[in-house]
């Protein structure tokens, strides 16, 4: 209790049998449901969307709009598990959106408090444990509860015995039988019996912390307080040579920018990939010291008087223009590359987060005019999940399909292989704008065998089907390259 009281009270310390009972109702449905070797598909949303959902009810959540928005950026990403083949953008975003999903619950604000948030996850399978064991406690000191449990293991054997004699003696009822019965093996019980500890301990853990949320924001009376320098130029010499450096970069990018492809590659000795890389790799840092410049201008910058705030606006403005061009500047580089070599996923992907730092600059310059710094963190973070579950939604691997079909049409180029790449959730787009043996050559060789049961239907994979049967298979040598 010393140890953990002073950051994490627990505020409902009573048996909570609901909850318990709860959870491991969503542990059996997921055990029951979620579909093994088959992919994901509509289980997978399914079981996430109960489990998240019922954390939002034990900590009532739905009484803050901040919450309530949380809540419905995380219903889309599960939906993505059934809308495409390919989530693993989805599955990103749900991790970036894992500190947002439990900051509904603890109302962090700070940075600091959104990745305590993320952590209290996996922290509450310790801090939970006592009221895990007074909860069944409770259970067991129930006196009807052997009562219950006989009932039910003589109505589970009655409903076994006299359905499997029902069953052999009519080919109706058996043919029934067969579509609600599950066929498993040894084995496969036991990973179904390891799937409900797993799920059955995500939601508890999960409903822990809607119950009894972590202090995650750091304590306000330890919270640092800006420390304005006495003299002007104490900062604002640090800060004009800062600047002098982003105008003398950004100068040297007007020259590549108004000297054409040739001039790239001819001055700087680097391909188009590498200028891309480089540029979006100069961009990440640039953005991060950015950021530590702002925040020493908030922290050591006077605003005692009308000139200090006037020089102190002047400059922040000033150097986040600036670097908007520096994102400028990596979108250029990548767009070279992307015009020289095609689209792909990962780099329109690129642009995006390029696109996503922008917008981190913008914000923290705000804070550093005077914005809260606790809404400038949640709103980077909650645009990052969100665009990292926008991208399946708005199936990216079908744009790219376009792109390279517009492409195609001015060069006569594509890779054909990397088109295989794009299929399921690009494989309408394939059919719809390449040559029909084009698209049987990228549609071969990509597998959408699945069983015929409804928890594992995916909407992708559905797609790819019936794009196969509808090219059928290449009549001749597939190009492995450039065609």
């Amino acid at each position: 209790p010393d140890f953990w009281g002073r950051f994490w009270p627990e505020r409902h310390c009573g048996p909570q049998v609901a909850i318990l009972a709860a959870a491991a109702g969503v542990g059996i449905i997921g055990a029951v449901l979620l579909p093994l070797m088959n992919g994901v598909g509509l289980a997978v949303s399914l079981v996430m969307a109960l489990g998240g959902s019922l954390a939002f009810v034990v900590g009532r959540a739905w009484r803050s709009p901040w919450a309530l928005a949380v809540w419905a950026l995380c219903l889309v990403a599960v939906s993505v598990f059934t809308l495409r083949a390919e989530p693993g953008l989805a599955v990103l975003g749900l991790v970036l959106a894992t500190p947002l999903f439990m900051s509904a619950f603890t109302k962090a604000r700070t940075i600091v408090g959104l990745l305590i948030s993320g952590l209290a996850w996996v922290l509450a399978a310790i801090r939970g444990l006592p009221l895990l064991g007074r909860t069944l406690g409770r259970l067991s000191a129930r006196r009807n509860l052997w009562a219950v449990l006989r009932a039910g293991a003589l109505t589970v054997l009655g409903v076994i015995v006299f359905g499997a004699l029902f069953a052999s003696a009519d080919a109706i009822v058996g043919s029934w039988a067969k579509a609600l019965v599950p066929d498993w093996q040894w084995s496969e019980l036991t990973l179904r019996a390891f799937l409900w500890t797993f799920i059955t301990g995500l939601t508890l853990t999960a409903c822990y912390v809607a119950l009894n949320p972590p202090a995650a924001d750091p304590d306000p009376d330890l919270a640092l307080t800006p420390r304005p320098a006495k003299h002007r130029f104490e900062w604002l010499v640090p800060a004009g040579a800062v600047l002098v450096l982003f105008v003398v970069f950004l100068a040297a990018q007007a020259s590549a920018l108004f000297g054409g492809k040739e001039h790239v590659l001819r001055t700087t000795g680097l391909t188009y990939a590498e200028y891309a890389r480089q540029g979006f790799g100069q961009l990440v840092v640039v953005t991060l010291l950015t950021t530590v410049v702002l925040a020493l201008i908030r922290w050591f910058a006077s605003e005692q008087t009308a000139a200090d705030r006037s020089i102190k606006r002047g400059v922040v403005l000033t150097m986040t223009a600036l670097s908007l061009l520096v994102v400028g500047s990596a979108l250029h580089r990548l767009w070279l590359y992307q015009d020289a070599y095609g689209f792909t996923t990962a780099r329109i992907t690129a642009a995006l987060a390029e696109g996503w730092l922008a917008l981190v600059v913008i914000l923290v310059g705000a804070a550093a005019a005077g914005w809260s710094w606790a809404w400038a963190a949640r709103v980077a973070l909650f645009s990052a999940s969100a665009l990292a579950v926008a991208l399946p939604l708005v199936n990216l691997d079908a744009r790219v399909v376009e792109l390279n079909a517009a492409r195609y049409e001015a060069t006569g180029k594509v890779d054909v292989d990397y088109l295989s790449q794009l299929a399921p959730d690009g494989s309408a787009a394939i059919v719809a704008n390449f040559p029909r043996e084009m698209a049987a050559c990228a549609l071969t060789g990509t597998s959408t065998s699945t069983d015929d049961s409804w928890t594992s239907w995916n909407m992708g994979r559905e797609r790819m089907a019936r794009a196969q049967a509808q090219v059928g298979t290449p009549t001749g040598v597939c190009p492995t390259a450039y065609r």
